[in-house]
């Protein structure tokens, strides 16, 4: 079966430490998916017999230490929390193009308007990247609901959305968050932009970036404007 040996490989580690608290559990799991000694995704971790919660804290403990969880969990600004925890885990990660891949999290948020938005914006390709579980930022970090359900319906599991018109299709236009389109817009037009696309390494990465997504773009750009005139609509009723 898929993943067995990793599995096995971190039940063999757990029983070597002689580990007895949730705690210990959680430190040397997190230690072997930090050195990479282990490869295997979050949701496989749940088939081994550990709960969410402890998945959750698992993720978050490979990037920062209990104490920083707790530190930046207690921040009064999700905006400034989203770029510390992002901070972290982007800072020395390049895009295909070798541009810093923050770059293109501040692209996308800063296309957003709102609040919850803007945080979105930043952690949009956390838990799609591997890095993050949903659950980790509600429960662990304790961001803000709307902005959670937002990176929630961005990212695509792979395993349900088998190609990218099915997510589009499937997840993104049947939103009714309007910060989801337009999320997603700025995601597709900053991918597919020629400054980014220009230092793709070949030929075929570059012609694949700039077609990818444009049969999907004004799609995406329609949802969100539909979205945007009901919330003009509802505001008009309340007035």
């Amino acid at each position: 079966m898929e993943y067995e040996v990793e599995k096995e490989s971190i039940r063999k580690r757990l029983q070597e430490s002689n580990v007895f608290t949730e705690e210990e559990t959680i430190e040397i799991v997190a230690f072997l998916l930090k050195s990479e000694k282990v490869r295997i995704p979050f949701k496989e971790l749940r088939t081994i017999g550990f709960s969410s919660e402890v998945v959750d804290r698992i993720s978050a403990r490979i990037w920062f230490t209990e104490e920083e969880i707790q530190f930046i969990a207690n921040m009064p600004d999700d905006y400034v929390k989203a770029i510390t925890v992002v901070g972290r885990i982007y800072a020395e990660r390049k895009d295909q193009s070798g541009n810093p891949e923050s770059r293109h999290l501040r692209a996308v948020s800063d296309a957003l308007e709102t609040y919850e938005g803007k945080v979105a914006g930043f952690l949009h390709d956390v838990v799609e990247d591997g890095y993050l579980t949903l659950g980790s930022l509600s429960y662990v970090f304790r961001f803000n609901e709307k902005s959670v359900c937002i990176v929630d319906v961005l990212t695509r599991d792979k395993d349900i959305y088998t190609t990218y018109e099915a997510y589009i299709f499937e997840r993104i236009l049947p939103s009714e968050i309007l910060e989801v389109p337009k999320a997603k817009l700025a995601d597709m037009l900053h991918n597919q932009s020629p400054e980014r696309v220009k230092d793709l390494p070949t030929e075929e990465q570059r012609h694949k970036a700039s077609t990818k997504y444009k049969p999907y773009i004004p799609l995406v750009k329609a949802r969100a404007e539909d979205l945007e005139e009901q919330e003009i609509r509802k505001r008009r009723l309340v007035k």
